[in-house]
């Protein structure tokens, strides 16, 4: 059984930077370089967790064509609605797809397998869940 993941300290300093704490963004930053690497990962949930986010943040910028959260954060429903159309999809969907296409595309579930030394079938049944829990906290930071 892997030990319960969370990923709270992102989703915080997503939050301050969302509210105006600038000074945060080096700390978002670095929180980012440090799920990039998986040197505090604890376990392959953690891992593909801290993966979904870097991948989920990186997708918004592209998304939206901008790489300003508070900005992000501030664009109206029929601005929304005209980026869904331009992607070819809502917000929502399109992360969780980049986050899916992402692990298909890296061999994430054999190299997770690999590297915890845990089955295929435990990491592989925790690829879409993880994508929806983390496309989830994401979407609810920008509403």
């Amino acid at each position: 059984m892997s030990k319960a993941v969370e990923f709270s300290r992102f989703f915080q300093l997503l939050d301050d930077i969302k509210n105006g704490q600038n000074d945060k963004l080096k700390q978002l930053d670095m929180l980012l370089e440090e799920y990039d690497s998986h040197i505090s990962s604890e376990g392959y949930l953690q891992d593909l967790g801290e993966t979904y986010c870097c991948i989920g943040l990186i997708e918004i910028y592209v998304y939206s064509g901008m790489r300003n959260i508070p900005a992000i954060c501030k664009l109206e429903k029929d601005e929304w609605e005209s980026l869904s159309e331009s992607n070819s999809s809502p917000l929502p969907q399109y992360l969780a797809n980049k986050m899916i296409s992402y692990s298909k595309d890296n061999d994430l579930v054999k190299n997770l397998s690999e590297k915890w030394n845990a089955p295929r079938r435990d990491i592989s049944k925790h690829i879409n869940n993880m994508a929806k829990f983390i496309t989830e906290g994401l979407i609810q930071l920008l509403e």
